[in-house]
């Protein structure tokens, strides 16, 4: 898909109505950790953010977390999610 497909994508959905909990991460969450506690660091990179589902258990964890997407209307409802939820 090219940026522009994901833009749109994006677009035909309300993700700030579903702050953070668009999915069940916990067992995605749990595999996650399970993998990265073997890196040392207080660095994290968010690659395909999407709109940050992962962010807010990464920064419990982690002093600097990066988040990447290719798509800017992603990372724009990822900010407005950051933002409402104070994180």
């Amino acid at each position: 898909m090219k940026k522009r497909d994901w833009d749109i994508l994006a677009s035909k959905k309300n993700y700030t109505s579903e702050i953070y909990s668009p999915f069940d991460f916990k067992e995605t969450k749990k595999q996650l950790f399970k993998e990265i506690k073997k890196y040392k660091g207080n660095k994290v990179i968010d690659l395909g953010c999407g709109i940050g589902n992962l962010i807010p258990f990464l920064i419990k964890r982690y002093k600097n977390v990066y988040a990447v997407d290719y798509s800017p209307k992603m990372i724009e409802y990822g900010n407005n999610n950051y933002k409402i939820n104070h994180l």
